[in-house]
């Protein structure tokens, strides 16, 4: 089943709310995924300043409300490309947490749709996610959504 919540673009007044989202996804990213994430980065001095540049003035949050209570949250920047590609930038979408009981319900593409149409505003004409690879619920609501492999990195331990 469908819900339809408040989507609205985060201000500075939201920070708070927003460290506390990122702080529950890098928990659940550290506990579930991958033991690197820093499960304390939005509670870091260089979280909080990322969280602020990013609400402020290279990014954008969003978040989805129901009866006034924040459900789900996406955080994404834009960043340069480099002169190897032939578009100057993209969006990257760091953080995505939609809350587990509403997840399934179109939450989270009403968010990703909300960055497109920001994107499509900046004249940014690509987006970009990098997900984990075990993560089989995030990867299949991106490719619903139109996402597609690029690039694959590989990673190891040492």
């Amino acid at each position: 089943m469908k819900i339809y919540p408040k989507i609205r673009k985060a201000t500075e007044k939201d920070f708070y709310v927003v460290q506390n989202l990122v702080q529950k996804l890098n928990k659940d990213q550290y506990n579930k995924y991958d033991k690197s994430v820093n499960p304390d980065f939005a509670l870091s001095k260089s979280g909080k300043k990322y969280i602020k540049k990013i609400i402020n003035t290279h990014g954008v949050v969003f978040l989805a409300e129901e009866k006034n209570i924040v459900i789900a949250f996406v955080l994404a920047a834009i960043e340069p490309i480099g002169e190897f590609r032939l578009i100057n930038n993209y969006c990257e979408i760091d953080f995505m947490w939609v809350d587990e009981e509403f997840r399934n319900q179109g939450v989270g593409s009403l968010l990703i749709k909300s960055v497109e149409n920001w994107c499509v505003k900046k004249g940014i004409k690509r987006m970009r996610i990098i997900v984990d690879f075990l993560n089989k619920k995030a990867l299949k609501l991106y490719k619903n959504q139109g996402f597609k492999e690029y690039d694959i990195i590989l990673e190891r331990d040492l």
